[in-house]
């Protein structure tokens, strides 16, 4: 990829129109004699290029309050500017209503002026053949509808029609020293509009443009971009289709050695616009963003090393409209006082940098659905730097998440009036920092510094993952922004105390065997085993809520029973092999509430990977983010007792992915794929859910493609291969919903094997009688 460029600008520009030296306005003549005064823009910076000076010719028709061409006034005005002013007189009747239309170009410029018969047919049509670094390129149009004599001059002021696509280079001298010499440029354009209609104001037709090679200059003009000079490389005028759309665009320059390509997809482009293309473009590869200067003399933005800077002079509107055009990346030129939430929508992905300074309010932000200074809504905000976002006391959140959006906090701090950072739905990740409220909740404490919406943390689609980051009386291992407490920290981090303040910060792993088998006698102690690291260890041994968090590239074995006894331990990102253990089972737990995550199984030949026996139906054993694909698994997982299983995110190729027959469990799968022949009966009242899971034949010594229930079934958003069948058995309800076969077809009662086979196989008889099977609301068992 290449490295980011300074760029170009966004700013609104109203083209004065000239006014009478007199107070009083020029009587017109007794015959209806009116002269046109028509001006061109000005050149507040007197620059070389770009100032409008080549458009010397002035074109202009005259058609009736009908829109007809007026013959007796043709053939079409022609006539010369002089110091950007032209005039045109005209014999008009008073009373009647006139419509005129006004085209400046430089002589022998590649455009063609039709007036037509009537006003829908004035056009001028543009030959894009040539070079493009021509500023005879440039031209102008105005228009006066329902136009009546009301004095003896009128001025009119002209526009462009088009957009200007600009590039510059600030290494042009490096680049000579360097023994680099450019000599031609010339650019493609992936789309341009081919005829513009005057009275319309619309651009039509469509062309990929490439100009042709031409010389540079000798002296190349000056293209200055907030504050800095860069040498024009390249500066083209076209019609943009729609009047706004985004092209593909290319310069590529020609040496002395291999030619320079800059090629930047999708570039914003706009009638009456100019965007700008600028940085080091033979020294260094750059990586470009691009903004619009709606202003062709006047810089309003600064980007300073790719980043936007937002002026304490900018409207939040004007803000949220910058960061919604997915410039990207943005910095703080100055202290902001808003008056309204700064906005991260849906689709885009965003980068602030507080650069030292502060976003703070003066008047009251929280109204409705303004509840924050910066408001993460569906899209993706990383926030980086020194500086503060503060909200006025009494009035608004620091910052919130909503509509599935992301947040990521390296640095800053942040102070709001009850919570300082509050995730309604998605999702913040706290790096670094420090947090802070003014406004107590109504408890009168710190307890809501960092908050869920509860209903939301609860069913999984709102989370805070704290990495780092200081916190005033708040700790964000052990809180009561939920209920019931939640700890936000990491894994693999802890929080310590120091006075008020808690601070997060990362465990140091542990390398030596004998130091993490005593580490994790100790309760509720969080154990992080260095990626190096082959672990022997007897899970019996671990203490009651103890996380043991391998590093990338730990491993684990269990030795003796590998039974696991004590309550609320997380084993969590390791690689577990348990080649030469004898036992049947690898993890085998006899306690009610334990967490396995992000683990690899291997060396498991005819082995159960776990097996659970918790006693207590309040219980969750919860598997998630595990591999189990090692080949011949007899069982990934295999549940006794009465605890709630949920497996979450996982891959199981085995005989049995999982399997509880007998037992009385409620059985929760999600997003998990799960391989080979799945059966279980799990007590009469009970059920498993599979959600957003996928279904296939096993690849890895067991070739089934079944699931088989004993008991009630729910299948909802799943997917099934295309030789996977459902093998119900009596007495059971088996409901399936929005499911598809992996071709994304809608699967039907193809699904389901009522066939009777050899006995003990995976299509062994098939007693329906009980059983009844649903697909989208459709009973599908057949009619005896």
């Amino acid at each position: 990829m290449k490295k980011a460029l300074f760029l170009g600008a966004m700013a609104a520009m109203l083209l004065g129109t000239a006014s009478c030296s007199n107070d009083m306005e020029p009587a017109m003549s007794s015959d209806g004699t009116v002269s046109f005064k028509v001006e061109l823009p000005g050149n507040f910076e007197s620059r070389t290029i770009s100032d409008g000076t080549t458009a010397t010719k002035l074109e202009v028709a005259c058609y009736n309050a009908n829109g007809e061409i007026l013959a007796d006034l043709q053939p079409t005005v022609k006539t010369d500017f002089e110091n950007r002013v032209a005039t045109v007189t005209y014999k008009l009747v008073k009373g009647q209503e006139y419509n005129f239309a006004f085209f400046a170009h430089a002589d022998g410029a590649p455009y063609t002026f039709t007036p037509g018969t009537n006003m829908t047919e004035c056009k001028f049509d543009v030959d894009y053949e040539g070079v493009c670094n021509d500023e005879t390129r440039d031209a102008f149009y105005a228009v006066l509808k329902n136009y009546s004599v009301t004095t003896a001059e009128t001025t009119v002021t002209l526009y462009r029609p088009f957009a200007q696509l600009n590039f510059g280079a600030d290494d042009l001298a490096a680049a000579e020293a360097a023994g680099i010499t450019p000599s031609q440029s010339m650019v493609t354009i992936s789309k341009a509009a081919t005829t513009f209609g005057l009275f319309t104001e619309e651009a039509t037709g469509e062309a990929a443009v490439e100009y042709t090679l031409a010389n540079l200059p000798s002296d190349p003009a000056i293209l200055r971009v907030e504050e800095k000079n860069y040498a024009w490389m390249e500066m083209c005028y076209f019609l943009v289709p729609s009047n706004e759309a985004n092209v593909d665009v290319e310069m590529t320059v020609k040496t002395n050695g291999d030619n320079v390509v800059v090629p930047v997809a999708n570039v914003p482009v706009k009638k009456n616009h100019r965007t700008n293309i600028v940085g080091s473009l033979f020294t260094q590869d750059a990586n470009f963003r691009i903004i619009i200067d709606q202003n062709f003399d006047n810089y309003d933005y600064d980007i300073v090393n790719g980043q936007l800077m937002l002026k304490a002079g900018m409207t939040t509107d004007e803000i949220n409209k910058l960061i919604a055009s997915g410039f990207g990346s943005f910095a703080l030129a100055e202290n902001l006082d808003i008056d309204a939430p700064i906005v991260v929508p849906a689709g885009v992905t965003a980068t602030l940098n507080l650069n030292g300074r502060n976003i703070t309010n003066t008047t009251d932000i929280w109204a409705g659905d303004n509840w924050s200074l910066i408001s993460v809504q569906g899209g993706n905000l990383t926030i980086n730097g020194n500086g503060q976002v503060a909200g006025k006391a009494n009035d608004c959140y620091a910052i919130d998440v909503r509509d599935g959006g992301n947040l990521t906090i390296n640095g800053g701090d942040y102070n709001g009036n009850i919570t300082a950072v509050y995730v309604l739905e998605g999702h913040a990740t706290i790096n670094g920092g420090s947090f802070n409220i003014q406004q107590l909740s109504s408890q009168g404490d710190y307890r809501f510094l960092l908050n869920l919406y509860d209903a939301n943390g609860r069913n999984g689609t709102a989370s805070i993952e704290v990495n780092g980051g200081k916190y005033y009386n708040f700790d964000p291992s052990n809180n009561l922004a939920e209920n019931p407490k939640v700890d936000f920290v990491g894994a693999g981090y802890e929080s310590v105390q120091d006075g008020d303040w808690y601070e997060v910060h990362e465990i140091t792993p542990l390398t030596d065997v004998n130091a993490i088998k005593e580490a994790v006698q100790v309760q509720g102690k969080t154990v992080v085993v260095a990626s190096s690291v082959m672990l022997e260890i007897d899970p019996a041994t671990i203490a009651a809520g103890v996380t043991l968090l391998g590093k990338e590239g730990a491993s684990v074995k269990f030795l003796n029973q590998g039974k696991v006894i004590n309550e609320n331990i997380t084993i969590q990102g390791f690689k577990i092999s348990n080649t030469g253990v004898t036992r049947s089972t690898n993890l085998d737990l006899y306690c009610n509430n334990f967490t396995l995550k992000d683990c690899t199984f291997e060396g498991v030949n005819g082995k159960h990977e776990v097996t659970t026996h918790g006693s207590d139906p309040s219980g969750l054993i919860l598997i998630e983010g595990c591999n189990m694909t090692a080949n011949h698994i007899n069982r990934g997982v295999l549940i006794y007792g009465k605890n709630t299983v949920k497996i979450k995110n996982c891959v199981i190729d085995a005989l049995y992915p999982f399997n509880c027959d007998g037992s009385d469990n409620n059985v929760i799968v999600e997003y998990s794929e799960l391989r080979g022949w799945t059966s279980y009966n799990n007590g009469t009242g009970h059920s498993v859910t599979f959600t957003n899971c996928t279904f296939k034949r096993g690849f890895c010594g067991y070739e089934y493609a079944y699931l088989r229930p004993y008991q009630n079934t729910i299948i909802n958003n799943c997917k099934f291969s295309s030789d996977y069948r459902i093998n119900p058995v009596n007495q059971c309800t088996i409901t399936i919903t929005n499911s598809t076969w992996l071709d994304g077809g809608a699967v039907d009662v193809t699904l389901i094997d009522w066939s009777e086979g050899t006995s003990g196989s995976p299509n062994s008889p098939t007693n329906t009688d009980g059983t009844t099977v649903y697909i989208d609301g459709v009973d599908v068992h057949p009619q005896s």
